[in-house]
């Protein structure tokens, strides 16, 4: 995405939280923070669960 859009826009096909929430601003820096991290952490538990080699 451009401008970085993917780090809070990343989070809501997701259900972190939904693109309203984050209009409305209901949705702080830290929870997208937050929401980021979790995705990478559930990223990399996958690929260590699931390794392609």
């Amino acid at each position: 995405m451009p401008d970085g859009e993917d780090f809070y826009m990343g989070p809501i096909p997701l259900g972190y939280y939904s693109l309203t929430d984050l209009k409305l601003g209901l949705i702080h820096i830290e929870d997208i923070a937050e929401c980021n991290d979790a995705m990478r952490v559930e990223a990399e538990n996958r690929a260590r669960l699931n390794p392609t080699s």
